[in-house]
């Protein structure tokens, strides 16, 4: 996936991926692309149940947490 970036047809070659997929295609180990908005909310939208994954943790600055990197439920609210 990373050489389709470089060659700047990304955008299309992951529409033809969901052209022949449907709504939902894994581009990587941990990438997933979604073709649906209302799919998003359900996913990623408030109170939706999903973790944060570790990658949140690159943007702590110092050893607490905030709002915007906190991956605990429980810390968040």
């Amino acid at each position: 996936m990373s050489s389709l970036v470089r060659t700047g047809h990304h955008s299309e070659i992951v529409q033809q991926l969901h052209e022949k997929y449907g709504t939902f295609v894994r581009l990587g180990p941990n990438h997933i692309s979604i073709a649906d908005p209302d799919a998003l909310e359900l996913i990623y939208g408030h109170g939706s149940g999903l973790l944060k994954s570790e990658f949140y943790r690159m943007f702590q600055n110092g050893p607490s947490a905030d709002v915007f990197n906190t991956t605990d439920k429980s810390e968040h609210s």
